[in-house]
């Protein structure tokens, strides 16, 4: 939240048990533009906040991504929605 976003979200995830935790953003060719999270995160709920920006830093265009979380064997996809 919020979605839609200007420039900086907040990404909030519950782990019943201990798991490896990959949050990524996808453009609409689901080309992979950010990694958020790529490590393993203990059971509870979890904030992550995320500057609308590449993995390399740039900055991202206005338009819909597509957020995916593998968590353990469950994988989560969401739409986010950046209006500058």
């Amino acid at each position: 939240y919020p979605n839609p976003f200007n420039g900086q979200t907040e990404i909030a995830f519950d782990l019943p048990t201990a798991s490896p935790v990959n949050l990524t953003v996808h453009n609409l060719l689901g080309q992979e533009v950010a990694t958020i999270v790529n490590e393993t995160r203990p059971a509870g709920v979890h904030h992550v906040k995320w500057i609308a920006q590449s993995s390399g830093g740039a900055p991202l265009s206005s338009g819909l991504y597509f957020l995916r979380m593998t968590a353990g064997e469950h994988v989560f996809v969401s739409k986010l929605i950046l209006a500058r």
